[in-house]
């Protein structure tokens, strides 16, 4: 975990990776309750979400949803930012915005995003900018970390893998994994087999 903003508490957090504990990149299936958005520097081996294999590569988008379990197989250390946040990050500070952003609907399968070399630079500089902001806390940081985030987001779809190359996994397991996901957040409202069915699209 790394601090919150001291003036006036807002539901993000930005550090560096390596900086994290050894847990947070362990081997170690785990899950947790924010969204993350993981961007490397350097490393190589395999990141699972949902038991789902992608290959960990320099200057990739990886996208986590709340209750995803995730994993690595690291081979070389890696490196980089994690950026963590609630969704009430943004119904706060950028109205609807988060609706339109399909990386986190939770039956997508956009986990990983590799920005051409160009294109990476933006993103690279923005991710530095936004951990810049949040450190210093300069005056209307929240704002500055808004706009920099939907910044982010819109500039990253854009370049959306829809079929990122992923290690083969059965058909039958990861269905079985998403219901488990969607379970897990929502078994308190939602009772109905017909609710699950619809979103899992059988």
């Amino acid at each position: 975990s790394y601090r919150h903003l001291p003036e006036r508490p807002i539901s993000f957090e930005i550090g560096r990776i390596e900086d994290k504990s050894e847990v947070a990149r362990s081997a170690y299936p785990r899950r947790h309750t924010f969204f993350e958005i993981l961007w490397l520097d350097e490393g190589n081996g395999t990141h699972f979400v949902d038991f789902k294999g992608y290959p960990i590569q320099p200057k990739t988008l990886y996208f986590i949803k709340p209750y995803q379990v995730h994993y690595w197989a690291i081979e070389t250390p890696i490196s980089g930012y994690a950026i963590i946040f609630e969704e009430e990050f943004f119904i706060k500070w950028a109205g609807t915005f988060f609706d339109g952003v399909e990386f986190f609907q939770i039956i997508n399968n956009v986990t990983a995003v590799y920005l051409p070399k160009d294109e990476a630079k933006i993103i690279d500089s923005t991710v530095h900018l936004l951990a810049k902001e949040y450190a210093e806390g300069q005056y209307r940081y929240t704002e500055a970390i808004v706009g920099l985030m939907q910044f982010l987001l819109i500039w990253a779809q854009r370049f959306t893998v829809e079929e990122w190359q992923s290690v083969p996994g059965n058909a039958k397991e990861q269905l079985t994994q998403q219901f488990l996901v969607l379970l897990e957040a929502n078994f308190k409202e939602q009772h109905s087999p017909k609710w699950y069915a619809q979103k899992l699209g059988v």
